[in-house]
């Protein structure tokens, strides 16, 4: 007779512990939850105010073509998950974390470099109260105070900043050894030793490859670990590290269930943020179709589609110019929070998909988080 206990085993997916995966989709519902709302938002409205003055002072166009290449691929991405395509799938997201940041370095590179701190700044430390709140609520079903929740992560600014660039950092660092070697097949004879360590080179180039391929799996999870063992950069990414090496098919498949899980949230919420966005100015216009300042409304959709400024119409004066200058700003806080929607969905997500592969590697309840000195089902700190 078969044990009934006995785990069945495929090709190294334990599917008593991939079926744990629904846990994912509570992340669609809890990623709604107000203070995480709240402190997605004022994430999104700080990189935006921060890119928009970018481009407002020196001219540029940095920030908008940022953000227009991303639209396009998270909205290719979210078709692609509709559509069934995993090909599709692949291309796009390539698109968003491949192209688009390739294309803004080789036209903006003092923009890329500064804004890219700031949002890691913002993502890590924004992310690091969302994921504590997240880990808060898979293990004790409370809800930790947004107080509380930036506390946790304002005391531990600099190891939530630092710890998701360090692959970067060890990239950047075998790259420059290899530009470095690269400099012998400059000088004559020494070219020959140069030849002769290409095959270093090319074994530093697959470290590279590794690094990046792995981290390309991993980063999500390294916020969440750092918010859910209260560690360090390092211990955070030997842990993101180590289990995607230990199951990498669990965790492609948790990371298709997230995505889909986004895709489904993503629609509902854009779907009444449209509606709000084109129904409000269609009942708000009736009796002022041909206001200047009405021209700033409708026709508005979550992936920011231009819309045209009262300044550009004829015979527009200045207080059409500021109530238009209004109801674009209550307009693209509207946006700002599908957005938000977004990032605190990742976080959300991310958090449970962490807990989901500690569990599935080291067998560690999901419930469990470090609290103090020791792993607990916490309860929230007294203010």
């Amino acid at each position: 007779m078969a044990d009934p206990n006995r785990r069945i085993i495929v090709d190294g997916v334990d599917f008593r512990e991939l079926f744990h995966f629904p846990r994912i989709f509570t992340a669609v519902l809890a990623a709604l939850q107000p203070p995480r709302l709240l402190i997605a938002l004022f994430m999104v409205l700080l990189l935006v105010s921060f890119g928009r003055l970018w481009d407002g002072v020196t001219g540029q166009e940095a920030f908008a073509t940022a953000t227009e290449l991303a639209g396009r691929s998270f909205a290719g991405i979210t078709s692609a998950i509709m559509a069934m395509s995993l090909g599709s799938l692949m291309l796009h997201l390539g698109r968003l974390f491949v192209e688009l940041p390739a294309i803004v370095w080789s036209e903006y590179k003092t923009f890329s470099i500064i804004y890219g701190l700031l949002f890691v700044f913002i993502m890590a430390v924004g992310g690091g109260a969302i994921a504590r709140m997240a880990a808060i609520n898979v293990s004790s079903h409370q809800r930790l105070p947004v107080r509380q929740a930036l506390k946790f992560s304002m005391t531990r600014w600099v190891r939530l900043f630092i710890a998701p660039l360090m692959p970067l950092l060890a990239v950047a660092v075998v790259a420059g050894i290899i530009m470095l070697m690269g400099v012998l097949m400059l000088v004559p004879v020494l070219n020959i030793i140069g030849g002769m360590l290409y095959l270093v080179a090319l074994l530093l180039g697959l470290l590279i490859a590794f690094l990046l391929i792995v981290y390309a799996l991993a980063f999500l999870m390294v916020v969440p670990a750092m918010a859910t063992e209260d560690c360090d950069g390092a211990d955070a990414q030997q842990r993101a590290y180590g289990y995607v090496l230990s199951r990498p098919l669990h965790m492609v498949g948790y990371l298709l269930i997230a995505l889909i899980g986004l895709t489904l949230g993503f629609f509902v919420v854009g779907l009444f943020a449209t509606g709000v966005l084109n129904i409000t100015p269609a009942l708000y216009g009736v009796w002022t179709e041909d206001n200047p300042a009405m021209v700033a409304t409708g026709m508005a959709d979550i992936f920011g589609t231009e819309r045209i400024s009262p300044e550009d119409v004829e015979n527009a004066r200045w207080h059409h110019v500021a109530a238009g200058w209004f109801i674009n700003l209550w307009q693209t806080l509207i946006i700002g929070i599908v957005w938000a929607y977004v990032v605190s969905y990742f976080f959300s997500a991310a958090t449970i998909v962490y807990l989901l592969m500690r569990r599935a590697c080291d067998g560690q309840d999901i419930e469990e988080i470090w609290q103090g000195n020791a792993y607990a089902s916490p309860k929230p700190e007294e203010a």
